[in-house]
C-alpha cells in the first residue's frame, strides 16, 4: 500500500501572516558561527556541547596541525548578573542586558578554536571517556606540541567512538557526538606567547 504524506502538507497562501507560516513550517537546525570576538558573547555563558569535529589547521613543523569545530546549544535559562560576574573576571564589558549577546537563549552555535586551551580539553575529554586512544607516554601539560592533548587526529593511537575520515588533501580528520555541559561557557586567558596572535586563550568554563 502507498502513502501519500503530500496531502497533510498545507498550501501557501500569498498574504498569509508570518506566524502562521512559521508555525506549519519543518523547522532546519542551523548553528550560528561565533568567530573571532564575537565569540566573547559566549564567556559565562552556560552552553553544552553536542558534537565536535576536527578540521584542518596551520603547517608547524611540516605537519597539518588541526582546530576543533564545537557545536553546541546555549542554555534557555541566562541570568545576565551571573554572566557579568564572569566576564569581569575575562577582562570583559559588563552587559546591560540579554539583547546584547550575539546568541539568545537557546540559540544553536558553533566555535573554533585550536590552541592550548580548548582543542586541548576537548582531546583531554575524548581520552578520559576513552572515545580515543593516544601513543604513550601520554604527556598532560607542557608548552605546544609537548602535550599529548595538542595532536592531530592523524597522531592518534586510534578511537572506539566517533567517526574518522580523510579530505582529497590526505587530512585525518575526527567527528563525534558528545554531552558535555559547561556552566560557566568559555573564560579568557590573556597573555601573550609564540602561539596566540591575539594574547587571548580560550578555555571551557
Amino acid at each position: 500500500m502507498t502513502v501519500d504524506n503530500t496531502s497533510s502538507v498545507p498550501v501557501y497562501q500569498p498574504g498569509e501572516n508570518w506566524e502562521s507560516l512559521i508555525e506549519s513550517s519543518d523547522e532546519i537546525l542551523g548553528y550560528d558561527l561565533a568567530r573571532d570576538e564575537t565569540a566573547d558573547d559566549l564567556v559565562g555563558v552556560p552552553f553544552a556541547i553536542t558534537r565536535v569535529q576536527f578540521r584542518p589547521g596551520v603547517i608547524r613543523d611540516k605537519v597539518q596541525q588541526a582546530y576543533v569545530s564545537i557545536e553546541c546549544r546555549v542554555s534557555d535559562n541566562l541570568d545576565v548578573r551571573l554572566i557579568n560576574t564572569r566576564r569581569e573576571s575575562s577582562r570583559l564589558n559588563k552587559l546591560a542586558g540579554l539583547e546584547s549577546l550575539a546568541f539568545g537563549p537557546g540559540s544553536h552555535v558553533i566555535f573554533n578554536d585550536g590552541s592550548t586551551g580548548v582543542y586541548r580539553q576537548i582531546v583531554k575529554y575524548l581520552y578520559t571517556k576513552q572515545y580515543i586512544a593516544l601513543a604513550p607516554p601520554v604527556v598532560e601539560a607542557g608548552t605546544y606540541g609537548e602535550c599529548s592533548f595538542d595532536k592531530p587526529p592523524s597522531q592518534w593511537a586510534g578511537f572506539t567512538h566517533g567517526d574518522e575520515y580523510a579530505d582529497d588533501k590526505g587530512f585525518v580528520g575526527y567527528m563525534a557526538d558528545i554531552r558535555l555541559y559547561c556552566p560557566r561557557g568559555l573564560r579568557n586567558s590573556l597573555y601573550e606567547n609564540d602561539y596566540t596572535q591575539t594574547g587571548k586563550t580560550r578555555y571551557l568554563g
